[in-house]
């Protein structure tokens, strides 16, 4: 009988020292700190909890292949409190019910029927951006991206146009995301029905969010079902969701706050990121611009010129990789496991990060360079060293929207403007919620 290899990691008896330790450095710098001095697997014991990190791209397939073992468990419980019939925390039969009901708008060929929306919506940005870029003044990026991705997402999922309510949506479901998050990846919280300014600010996003959604729902209800557009809520009252009913209000409302985060705001902020990477490597954005030059010319840009500008898709993957919109999560144990000779013990949690992974040296040479010539198509790819969308059943849903849409804003954006960030400006990478930059981006536009 083979003897199994001891994990490296440390112990925290309370766990009071580790959570300070985390809540200092941020969750992402923790984790890296975890894998420069252990490896690739290791172990934090916290009182009774134990987590283990896993950042080889062999343990993280496997991890992710083998989703009856490692399930979104107990420690998505702090998402379930505030996200209610979420595709993202569902498990079991409730998620391939989900999952049945939404794929359709999310499959290769449902996101071609929706290319020219977002080509369109780009378009109507183009005259604003030059305003911008004759006045010199500064402008937060992450502005203009949730506009271009609100106007679109709203179209998709409700048929309507951007107004107050539906910006207090975004704030509400934002700041509700960055408390789930927080909650889920410090090992140790105190219950949400506790009276901590947090806690109330993320249940009256939570309700405020609901009553918004709720408001949409019943003025849907209000109108003859003949004059329904076809658009997601509608697709989601008219789908049956399990023996012949309906979806409940919960299940619906569930549904659009995923699709809404993960369609308007993850994407935005992963937009940023890929701005603040071609302001560094202006030669980037340079190729780009010549790209779309040779393809678009000057005429309005079709769907099927975006399946020439692999350079622009490259830059996408690449900026994915480096700043990938899920820097980290979880996955609970179900039952005693060995990988690579390490015992996986039930019960025990696995923490994965695309943030670290798509930096393992022995998978990314030179991993902290910007470098879109990686995702040539002659560069074999191993299964594990790439996982933005994660891997396996549970690969994101929106995974074909979201390159989609950034290849098209990116390209047709950089035809025409540069961006510079603003002297002197140092982002503050965090999570909250999604991989975003805490201090904000402000940058100039220029015509080119």
């Amino acid at each position: 009988m083979s003897v199994l290899r001891e994990i490296p990691g440390r112990k925290s008896l309370l766990g009071i020292d580790a959570i300070l330790e985390m809540q200092r450095k941020g969750p992402i710098a923790f984790y890296l700190d975890m894998w420069h001095t252990y490896g690739d697997i290791a172990k934090l014991e916290v009182g009774s909890k134990t987590i283990l990190t896993i950042f080889h791209p062999d343990r993280v397939r496997y991890v992710l292949g083998n989703s009856a073992n490692y399930i979104k468990g107990k420690s998505y419980n702090p998402s379930r409190e505030l996200f209610e019939g979420f595709l993202r925390t569902s498990v079991g039969d409730e998620w391939n019910r989900q999952r049945r009901i939404l794929s359709p708008f999310f499959s290769l060929q449902g996101v071609k029927k929706v290319g020219d929306r977002i080509i369109s919506t780009v378009t109507q940005a183009i005259p604003q951006w030059e305003q911008y870029a004759d006045s010199g003044e500064p402008i937060e990026i992450l502005d203009q991206m949730v506009a271009i991705g609100g106007i679109f997402i709203l179209q998709l999922l409700f048929s309507i146009e951007p107004h107050d309510s539906l910006v207090s949506l975004r704030q509400h479901l934002d700041k509700m995301s960055a408390v789930a998050m927080k909650r889920m990846l410090v090992p140790w919280q105190l219950p949400l029905w506790m009276p901590l300014a947090s806690h109330r600010d993320a249940k009256q996003s939570m309700n405020l969010a609901v009553e918004c959604l709720d408001d949409l729902i019943a003025q849907r209800r209000a109108i003859p079902q003949t004059d329904w557009p076809k658009d997601i809520l509608t697709h989601l009252l008219l789908s049956e969701y399990e023996n012949g009913k309906p979806m409940s209000d919960e299940l619906i409302r569930g549904q659009i706050m995923g699709i809404f985060l993960g369609g308007y705001e993850t994407v935005a902020k992963t937009l940023v990121l890929i701005w603040y990477l071609l302001a560094k490597h202006p030669h980037v954005a340079q190729k780009i611009q010549q790209e779309a030059a040779a393809v678009i010319g000057n005429k309005r840009p079709e769907l099927d010129d975006f399946k020439q500008m692999t350079y622009t898709l490259q830059v996408v993957k690449e900026g994915m990789r480096i700043y990938p919109a899920l820097p980290l999560y979880t996955r609970d144990v179900v039952a005693d496991d060995v990988i690579d000779g390490y015992a996986i013990p039930a019960g025990s949690v696995v923490t994965l990060s695309p943030y670290v992974t798509h930096r393992h040296p022995d998978f990314w040479p030179n991993p902290e360079k910007f470098d879109p010539d990686r995702w040539q198509p002659t560069r074999e790819r191993h299964v594990g060293e790439y996982f933005p969308f994660g891997l396996g059943r549970r690969t994101c849903l929106g995974n074909y929207l979201a390159l989609l849409e950034a290849q098209i804003i990116i390209g047709m954006l950089s035809q025409r403007f540069s961006v510079h960030l603003v002297e002197g400006h140092v982002p503050e990478l965090v999570m909250e919620g999604s991989l975003t930059s805490r201090n904000g981006m402000p940058m100039t536009i220029e015509r080119v």
